[in-house]
């Protein structure tokens, strides 16, 4: 994208706003193109151009182009702008498109089994756009901005033209195993799976949007003819990549199991593809949140070990002599590496664990505090309701009423 004039000078007062829009769109993997009103376009169905599909077009006015099977696109004038005078985002799909529709339709108007393909390569490869999702509110927020006021002209066009489309995709060069189309919708679908692993690396929980726009169970290779089943299978598949993006964040294997184990678990039991894609997506959050918690990639390998162990069995011996003994270390040298990268003491980080995970199960069972006591790895019950009113501010009998006059 060019933001400049032909002597390099910017020339739009929204040039940042329009810069920002660009690069926003271009991560949800969303086609952005400056064009001109007379310009031929080919929208999927047939050359046309923009000024050719509405009586006139309007300042502050965005119009919807509609294709078939909700194939959309957006275009709007951009006000001040030199040579290039409009913004065209798209194609892109608004609601979830089942492979079923694509193979009635194609049947309906006689389409080859290598071009019914082709036809669910391109859809494979358009993102979505929900109505009330991240995207459109960016997208309303420049409107808001460029044109000065929070009320403007939405305008709907139709577009679909069976014939055209019908001869367009007959003779459609992008068939065959080598087709272009397939090249496309491959590269997506592992840049989709880069992107997914960076970002749960990194513990990028906010790059959910970006990254889910555009997934669609037509999106993936079908091994089988069970649609769930597929859609089941690369779940899997992610369970894994996201297990293994989590090690790379620095979190030890014993906190990836229990989360690996819970979605292999959750994933077959799903009972429609809808319900398989909220779960991978949940997963990615669960994923991203573990890293978070767990991640000890800027840890040395004994503070790694010694948290790992705090972690494993908190009703263990968690002294700073056992913990030394564990790894051959002199404790006063883990003592104070374990201060130096964590920022706390050793006994401060074990009593914090202990206090948490009893809270955990004051709010969860109605098991007696004594009891409560001995789970978190504290014998003496005196001991255990001071150090947690030393920590929450009250004691363990007080939250436990506070936590139910709550919820009465």
């Amino acid at each position: 994208m060019q933001f400049t004039n032909e002597w390099g000078e910017r020339c739009l007062f929204y040039d940042k706003e329009l810069e920002f829009l660009c690069s926003f769109l271009e991560k949800c993997h969303i086609s952005v193109s400056f064009v001109k009103e007379n310009e031929l376009l080919n929208l999927g169905n047939k050359e046309v151009s923009i000024g050719s599909i509405a009586e006139k077009i309007e300042d502050e006015t965005v119009y919807y182009l509609a294709g078939l099977f909700d194939c959309k696109y957006l275009f709007f004038r951009l006000p001040e702008h030199r040579g290039e005078n409009g913004l065209l985002i798209g194609p892109y799909l608004t609601n979830e498109v089942e492979e079923k529709n694509i193979i009635e339709w194609s049947d309906k108007h006689g389409l080859d089994a290598k071009k019914q393909k082709s036809l669910k390569e391109f859809y494979a490869s358009l993102p979505i756009l929900y109505e009330y999702g991240v995207a459109f509110t960016v997208l309303e927020t420049f409107w808001e901005t460029i044109w000065k006021k929070k009320n403007f002209k939405n305008v709907d066009i139709n577009q679909v033209h069976s014939a055209e489309l019908i001869a367009k995709i007959q003779t459609s060069p992008f068939s065959g195993e080598n087709s272009s189309a397939q090249m496309k919708v491959m590269e997506k679908r592992y840049k989709f799976e880069n992107d997914m692993m960076d970002a749960v690396s990194n513990g990028q929980i906010h790059k959910i949007e970006a990254i889910f726009t555009g997934f669609s169970d037509v999106f993936f290779e079908k091994r089988v003819a069970d649609q769930l089943r597929n859609l089941k299978n690369y779940a899997i598949i992610m369970n894994t990549l996201l297990r293994k993006a989590a090690e790379k964040g620095g979190v030890h294997p014993i906190y990836i199991n229990s989360v690996s184990s819970a979605y292999a678990f959750k994933i077959e039991n799903a009972s429609s593809n809808m319900a398989l894609r909220n779960l991978m997506a949940e997963m990615f959050r669960d994923y991203c949140r573990l890293v978070r918690k767990h991640t000890m990639k800027n840890f040395s390998a004994p503070v790694q070990k010694a948290i790992v162990c705090i972690d494993t069995d908190l009703s263990a011996d968690l002294s700073l002599n056992r913990l030394a003994s564990l790894q051959n270390l002199n404790p006063s040298y883990l003592s104070s590496l374990f201060k130096k990268e964590t920022g706390t003491t050793i006994t401060e980080f074990v009593n914090n664990r202990r206090i948490k995970y009893a809270i955990n199960l004051l709010e969860t069972t109605k098991i007696q505090i004594q009891t409560v006591a001995q789970y978190s790895g504290i014998e003496d019950v005196n001991y255990f309701i001071r150090l947690f009113k030393r920590f929450t501010g009250v004691t363990p009998k007080q939250y436990r009423q506070n936590l139910f006059n709550n919820q009465t």
